[in-house]
């Protein structure tokens, strides 16, 4: 594919690059991402199917089943693998260094990821046991004491989430360049990503509306029988038969497929937009290098 990513681009450029390159080589990257694309998008459907019946049994008070609970874990492990595909082989199209090698270095960056969101659980999980014993959630009602662990664990997570958005570049970088590692030069390696950071989160923060908005739309069908399934639930709860068909679960499960498949390629733009980002802020770091010399000069 003909991408030109070392350019100084605005934040509209580089969103408008990464259309333009998705858009003319659609038949390209369907080709060679359907696959991985529909195991992301079954992976989803089956999670959510799992996640309704484990949902009626708990507000039914019925007891979960163990193996249900397992399996929602194993579609998590298997959702990750499928992620770590899609993610290997669209990048195998923009550095061209071969599926083993961008398979290697998606894991890492997955396992990375998984890293961090386990160490945030841990550090919220330990605020949460922290602020248990303190006086002011002693006169807490439990509603309270929830809706205060949940307000708070969002509001932590937005300002880590925050703090480590250059890893978006950093990560890019990863994935473009060789010699880049996880482990040496981390702070030199992150630094252009803090040094741009209003460019990086103006960008990130654009093409998640634009990724919001086209969400929101492809999924219609599921909102729509999210909303006949827990309208039913409520029924059941109060004691009425369910009214939902024995299908119900098989048009779920379709509708998921399909909608999370043409997911996967709005997803496909927002990584390549990360790639524009870093071709941006990685030519102006040149120039600015280059200028530099030219002075000593």
């Amino acid at each position: 594919m003909e991408k030109d990513v070392y350019k100084i681009r605005s934040v509209s450029a580089c969103l408008k690059a990464a259309a333009v390159l998705l858009r003319t080589n659609l038949t390209t990257v369907v080709k060679k991402l359907w696959l991985p694309a529909l195991g992301i998008a079954i992976v989803k459907a089956l999670i959510v199917t799992s996640s309704m019946h484990t949902t009626e049994a708990f507000v039914l008070h019925q007891p979960v089943s163990i193996l249900a609970s397992t399996a929602t874990g194993l579609l998590a492990l298997l959702l990750l693998v499928a992620e770590c595909w899609f993610f290997a082989w669209l990048y195998d199209s923009l550095n061209e260094h071969g599926k083993k090698w961008n398979t290697m270095r998606s894991a890492k960056v997955m396992a990375t990821v998984v890293l961090l969101n386990l160490l945030f659980a841990c550090l919220t999980g330990g605020l949460a046991i922290a602020f248990l014993h303190t006086k002011a959630a002693a006169n807490m009602t439990i509603g309270q004491f929830y809706a205060g662990m949940f307000g708070g664990g969002l509001l932590l997570y937005l300002i880590l989430l925050l703090a480590l958005l250059p890893f978006v570049y950093f990560f890019t970088k990863y994935m473009m360049e060789k010699e880049t590692s996880l482990r040496r030069g981390l702070w030199s390696e992150l630094k252009p990503g803090y040094k741009h950071y209003g460019f990086l989160l103006s960008a990130l923060l654009l093409a998640g509306f634009i990724t919001v908005i086209i969400a929101c739309v492809v999924k219609t069908p599921d909102s729509i029988l999210g909303y006949s399934y827990l309208s039913s639930l409520i029924g059941m709860s109060k004691g009425d038969p369910s009214g939902l068909p024995s299908y119900f679960n098989i048009i779920v499960f379709a509708s998921g497929v399909i909608t999370d498949f043409i997911l996967c390629f709005v997803a496909a733009w927002n990584i390549l937009v990360c790639f524009y980002v870093y071709g941006s802020i990685e030519e102006k770091e040149n120039a600015k290098t280059r200028l530099t010399d030219i002075n000593f000069q």
